[in-house]
Formats: C-alpha cells, structure tokens, sequence
C-alpha cells in the first residue's frame, strides 16, 4: 500500500479542539477560530453574562490565545475578528471567510397580493444577531407605512448570547416565556398568523430557506454583534437589496451605496427612512442587490476562495520547513 506523509494539519478551535496535537509532530497546524470569547464576540447590557458564563468564558479565551500561539497559522472568518485577539498575535492570524456556491432560484415563498415583503435571517433570533432592533424598527415602519409584512427566519434558541438566563433570571418557571422570540412579540405586543403584519419562518430545507430569501423585496440586517454570520452571505448572493447595520464585520461586506446600504445600528430614524425609500420605489434601488451579487461572486465564491486557502496552507507549510530547517 502506497503513503502518503501529511503535509499540514487544519483543526477547528472548538469543534476539532487541537491542544492535544500541538509539540506532537513536525507537521505545520493551522486552526481556525470564529471568535476567541463571548467577552469578545459581544452582547447587548439588557442580556448580561452571568456568572456561570463569564467562569467558562475566560476558559474559552485563554483556550484561544493558547491555540493562536501554538498554531503555525489561525484562519478567523473576517478582519473584525481578528481584531477580537490581542495584538501581539495578529503576525499569526489570516482572515480568511469560507467560500460559497449559490444559485439563483425561482421562490415559492407564498406572498399576500400589494404587500411589500421585508425579510430577516439569522442562525438565532437574538439581540446580538440583531432580531429584537428588526422588531422595533418594523413597528416604527408600520406607522409610517402599512402594506407592509415582516418576514423573520432563524431558531428561537439563543446560542450567542445571553438572552436565555435574563428569562429564567426575571420569570418564575410558571409565566417564564418559552424562548426569547416569544418574549420579545409578547412584550412588543405582536401576534403571529392572521391578519398579522410578522411571520416567522422556522429552519426548513436548504431549497425552502432559498426560496424565502428569494421571496423578500428588502433585508433588513441589523446587526449587533458578530464576526462573520453566513445567512448575510446568502441574501447577498441572491441579489437582495440590503439595509445593514455599520458595524462589526459587516463594513468587510457591504459597501454603502453600491452593494447595500449601511445604518448606525442606534440611529432608528435614518433606519426608518431608508426602509420606507425602498419600499416606496424599490426599483430605483434594485442596483444595489445586483451588484451585491456580482460582487459576492467576486470575492467569495467556492472557485475564488479555495486558491486562496491553498495559498494559505502552503504558506504554513513552507514556513514551519524554513523553522526546521
């Protein structure tokens, strides 16, 4: 039987977990790491860490800090995350996102004649993601304009933030809400199904979740807090017209005013303002979801971005030989 040596090891921070492999062989080890810590990552003051979750946040951080000074080379999905380590280990980490292969569909999402349909996505509905700021920007919207329907998909299981421990913190287990999504329409005063201006699309089929995004007029993408979060890679592979929030990862992303739209993530009435402009002449905005397609294929398309993980892995490898050597 013929071998093959192992020219460089890829490991991911949390789910490949590589501490045991460092100083056991000679061959380069590259780790990828989304984020080093939820201290880093961020979370809204409403939803504090609690204290059981700062004690194994710190555990996570110096986890990653190890694992930057110990790899040849890290890989973090974007620049902010970079910027999320210490400076000291910048030389040792590559921003690299993934790379993609999406194609345009025909939607099936089913939509209420006249209405103009505003969509939003994220992994989990939280304040991080931006969720509860979507919430209140479309009540403000609704004021200034009613045919219109907002459309959320993503999981009501909080995963980035802390949303879940302010509910068992303040409710009694009798009245504590299910999840943070149902608290957040309770408290708003919102109803779903019916005559209802929201609906939540819960995660389906790949071809499902396509077709919802295909179906929208607008995203909104308030985002609070995050490193690289892959359902914006999906709306703007699709050419959807987009009004994002200017912070965090997304500036890497969007560019303001040929790609998408960029907002202050506080400054609700320039959101307000941009929202309603697009739905009252979507056509004279429509550019900007089609360059934003063109553009995603560009830079983060599969066929773009493998060239340039090889390029990264060959690095790795050709400095750890030059260090042996």
């Amino acid at each position: 039987m013929q071998k093959t040596a192992i020219d460089v090891i890829v490991a991911h921070g949390s789910g490949g977990f590589p501490l045991q492999v460092f100083g056991e062989f000679d061959v380069p080890i590259v780790t990828y790491i989304e984020f080093p810590s939820f201290g880093h990552h961020g979370h809204s003051a409403a939803y504090p860490q609690p204290d059981y979750a700062t004690f194994r946040d710190k555990i996570f951080e110096m986890t990653s800090y190890h694992q930057a000074l110990k790899s040849d080379l890290v890989i973090v999905p974007s620049k902010y995350a970079k910027t999320m380590f210490p400076v000291e280990l910048h030389g040792k980490i590559v921003p690299q996102m993934e790379g993609f292969d999406i194609k345009r569909q025909q939607t099936a999402f089913k939509k209420e004649s006249g209405y103009f349909y505003v969509g939003y996505t994220a992994r989990d509905l939280s304040s991080a993601k931006g969720f509860e700021k979507f919430i209140i920007l479309a009540k403000k919207v609704l004021k200034e304009r009613q045919k219109v329907k907002f459309v959320f998909c993503g999981s009501p299981k909080v995963l980035y933030s802390y949303e879940e421990a302010f509910l068992h913190s303040n409710f009694p287990a009798e009245t504590r809400p299910k999840d943070f999504m149902s608290y957040l329409l309770e408290r708003e005063g919102i109803s779903l199904g019916g005559d209802s201006s929201f609906q939540h699309v819960s995660f389906a089929a790949y071809a499902d979740f396509a077709s919802f995004i295909e179906g929208m007029d607008l995203f909104v993408y308030p985002l609070q807090f995050g490193s690289a979060n892959w359902g914006l890679f999906e709306i703007l592979f699709r050419g959807r017209t987009t009004i994002a929030s200017d912070r965090c990862f997304v500036p890497e992303v969007i560019e303001h005013n040929r790609t998408g739209m960029l907002c202050p993530y506080d400054d609700d009435e320039l959101w307000v303002r941009r929202i309603v402009d697009v739905i009252d002449q979507p056509e004279r905005f429509k550019h900007l979801g089609d360059a934003a397609a063109a553009d995603m294929n560009d830079r983060f398309h599969i066929s773009k971005v493998a060239p340039r993980y090889l390029d990264i892995l060959t690095f790795a490898t050709l400095r750890k030989r030059l260090l042996l050597d």
